[in-house]
């Protein structure tokens, strides 16, 4: 961290592969006059204090988040600043919470800005290593809630389930009784945008029902 008096000017976090900076806009301006057209991009060209949030990640980092083109980043950039600043890092602060006798920590209000400044809701990027453990941990709830519901329901006297087949085939029985019409391809579809396995504009394109 870098302070000029009591103000903040540079705040870095990481290295190499993965960087965070968080810098004065204004002060930089002011030592580069020839960058001052920018200002023509904020919401108020005369503001007084101004924090510019950056993040760098390089070839390798991207790569362990699935992303290995331009088109990937654009399609991806919701998910990547959800993973930047929900997971890899936060801020908090001190403040008093009623029933609680102390301060606690609590997320600033600053960060939680930083965190909505894409309005596209979505689940944060997933590194590769934890999107193969997210897959084995709902193949594990799947497994959980397949089993429970053969666990009370009667099978037929002759289709005892005895493998993965039989519980499949069970579960494929009682989500046709119990629901004629579920819509598989909409429910996969938003959750494949919203985990950011897809784009929706080319499910749109495709003209595949969302």
């Amino acid at each position: 961290m870098f302070y000029r008096g009591n103000r903040l000017e540079t705040m870095q976090v990481g290295k190499n592969q993965m960087m965070l900076r968080i810098y004065d806009k204004v002060v930089e301006l002011a030592r580069r006059p020839r960058k001052s057209w920018e200002r023509l991009l904020w919401a108020d060209p005369d503001a007084k204090n101004v924090l510019r949030i950056e993040f760098q990640l390089r070839r390798e980092s991207l790569k362990l988040l699935g992303v290995s083109s331009l088109e990937d980043v654009m399609d991806r950039t919701a998910s990547l600043w959800a993973y930047l600043t929900q997971k890899w890092f936060r801020l908090y602060t001190k403040a008093q919470v009623e029933g609680r006798s102390g301060a606690v920590e609590v997320l600033h209000p600053f960060w939680l800005a930083v965190q909505e400044a894409w309005n596209t809701p979505c689940e944060p990027a997933v590194r590769k290593k934890e999107y193969h453990d997210l897959r084995v941990q709902r193949a594990q709830q799947l497994l959980g809630h397949a089993t429970s519901l053969a666990a009370f329901t009667k099978p037929a006297a002759n289709e005892p389930v005895e493998s993965v087949d039989d519980l499949m085939n069970l579960m494929r029985d009682l989500i046709t009784d119990l629901l004629p019409k579920p819509d598989l391809s909409g429910k996969i579809q938003e959750k494949a945008v919203r985990f950011q396995c897809r784009n929706k504009a080319d499910i749109l394109e495709s003209g595949e029902k969302t």
